[in-house]
């Protein structure tokens, strides 16, 4: 199916990136991952973030072995927010329900779908470093929105979550597809959309 044949759903307002943009640039960045490991013959190991992120995590490790990386190890984290809702002045509240075990002195890569307010991303990075012990940590999201009048708190964590590695920037809107969901809805487009947020607004903030 066609990209454009998405939009026939009134839920769906355009698509931001196309399925072929979306595999371009999986392929460029396993190569751009892959340059920067130091050939220390340490490995790796690559974390995905549930639920969002699994089916960029799973088109990224095939691409990041067709780039030359073999010894990598995969895993998967997942983490839950509650408290105030995403458009709401302050960012939600993250906690971590899973993670792998003896992750303590690894080099990681951390495999995100989307950086927003960067609420799970400074967690993820505390959690990862402080509490678990890793001994490096590098960041990948497929999507980095650029923010529109951020609130403070917001902007201060998006200036201390830097990415190592980003797919696409994209505008500040509510994004759908690729593993994303809106309201549980077309996490399983092989394209990135911007859904029309009237049609989720209501179910998301109850």
């Amino acid at each position: 199916m066609a990209d454009d044949a998405y939009l026939a759903d009134p839920r769906i307002a355009e698509v931001l990136v196309s399925e072929v943009d979306l595999a371009r640039r999986v392929r460029t960045l396993a190569r751009e991952i892959v340059a920067a490991q130091p050939a220390d013959g340490r490995g790796i190991y690559v974390l995905g973030v549930l639920n969002g992120a699994f089916m960029f995590f799973a088109d990224l490790a095939r691409e990041l072995r067709r780039a030359g990386l073999t010894d990598a190890i995969y895993g998967f984290v997942k983490t839950s927010a509650y408290g105030q809702h995403l458009k709401a002045g302050a960012p939600p509240q993250v906690r971590l329900d899973y993670e792998p075990a003896d992750l303590r002195g690894k080099r990681l890569l951390l495999v995100e779908d989307l950086l927003d307010q960067g609420a799970t991303l400074a967690f993820l990075r505390r959690e990862l470093l402080d509490r678990i012990g890793a001994a490096e940590l590098q960041i990948c999201v497929l999507l980095r929105k650029q923010l529109q009048d951020a609130p403070p708190a917001a902007a201060a964590l998006r200036a201390a979550v830097v990415p190592d590695f980003v797919g696409f920037d994209i505008p500040d809107r509510w994004v759908a597809g690729y593993g994303l969901d809106a309201a549980g809805q077309f996490r399983d487009l092989p394209c990135v959309v911007a859904v029309r947020e009237e049609y989720f607004r209501a179910k998301a903030e109850s």
